[in-house]
């Protein structure tokens, strides 16, 4: 098969889970024999081509305004997109089927992952909120197939639009053993820090985790490692609220290095307020750490009965769930096992990649 992804930052991941998604699953189908662009940004050149483990890489040139960017990206994208050979055309984001208007005209059979109830974000102008909103409409009738990452969502759009949608979270590599160098480089210590990993926007509510681990007695740090290029104001807000004794920023790491750096942890925390089904969070689990989520409804889908959940926006509750998982390490330990079982039943990315190959495959077949 010929396929596309758009409305991402591109690959190699260096921005959030939809990326880190597409770069897994683009260089394992092209493992599988199939043809696979992966459409992102430059920061300097309107148009780089690239290869990237044997995925066809194209950039277009981006602007520091968010909601300029993407939406600039994802226009050029799909023009470039509709006159290409692709089988399938897989899109990114609540308002795919609104650019996908002009490959529809050219026959391109369209998928469209969504991710949560976008238009809920605080980093979003009241506009953006609005149009986002707006556009499901949009992809209700245009995608051929549309992918949700949690129940809850694909609950609420199935009745809303009276359309079926299929579930498929995101995945994660399972694993344990990881290397104390990379540790070393950044003068951390093996489970003598909680981890955090994702962007520094505001639906993340990093003040909300910031705010409980000044208050946590304990010799133990807390990393965070995410960035915001679009808000670096926000960004320092957060570095000033933080007790520097207690909390480090790492700023963006990816890759191996973030993955050793979570699988190092003695635990991860998130207090987000709006998540999809978190693919950090994901991660964590399949990592053998133990989790503490905000008790938001992705969050408790995605852990099930593992893991330990307090209230969101709640920072003495979150105190009082950190200091629990910090009084007894071999409950933390066994919890964190169990959240690795239930990663490798459900989130595992071999099983993930072959559920997206079969929802290509169909669509092709049906076209046959």
């Amino acid at each position: 098969m010929k396929l596309a992804f758009i409305g991402t930052h591109g690959i190699p991941a260096n921005y959030g889970g939809a990326e880190t998604s597409v770069e897994e699953l683009s260089t394992r189908l092209v493992k599988k024999g199939h043809e696979v662009t992966v459409y992102g940004r430059s920061f300097k050149k309107f148009v780089v081509k690239d290869n990237y483990k044997g995925v066809k890489s194209v950039k277009i040139r981006s602007f520091k305004n968010k909601e300029l960017d993407f939406v600039y990206r994802r226009v050029v994208s799909s023009l470039l997109a509709s006159f290409k050979k692709f089988d399938v055309l897989h899109y990114y984001g609540n308002d795919g089927g609104l650019y996908a208007l002009l490959p529809k005209i050219f026959r391109k059979k369209i998928v469209v992952t969504c991710d949560g109830f976008e238009w809920e974000r605080d980093s979003y102008s009241y506009i953006t909120k609005k149009i986002l909103k707006m556009s499901l409409n949009i992809t209700a009738f245009l995608a051929n197939k549309i992918i949700m990452d949690n129940v809850i969502v694909k609950d609420w759009f199935e009745n809303t639009f009276n359309i079926s949608t299929e579930y498929m979270p995101y995945g994660a590599h399972i694993e344990s053993k990881f290397d104390d160098e990379v540790l070393i480089n950044y003068g951390l210590i093996k489970k003598e820090y909680f981890v955090f990993v994702g962007r520094l926007v505001q639906e993340k509510r990093i003040e909300i985790l910031i705010n409980a681990y000044n208050k946590v007695d304990s010799e133990k740090k807390l990393v965070i490692i995410g960035d915001n290029i679009y808000d670096p104001k926000y960004v320092d807000y957060l570095k000033s609220v933080a007790n520097k004794d207690k909390i480090l920023f790492l700023g963006a790491v990816y890759g191996r290095e973030c993955g050793e750096l979570t699988k190092g942890a003695y635990g991860y925390i998130s207090a987000s307020s709006l998540e999809g089904s978190s693919p950090s969070l994901i991660q964590a689990m399949g990592y053998g750490l133990p989790v503490i989520v905000s008790d938001i409804q992705p969050n408790l889908e995605v852990i099930g009965n593992t893991g330990s959940y307090f209230e969101s926006e709640n920072v003495y509750d979150l105190v009082s769930k950190i200091n629990m998982m910090l009084l007894d390490e071999n409950k933390a330990k066994k919890i964190g096992l169990a959240c690795q079982e239930r990663c490798k039943k459900n989130y595992s990315w071999e099983k993930i990649v072959s559920d997206h190959e079969k929802i290509y495959q169909s669509l092709i077949k049906k076209e046959g």
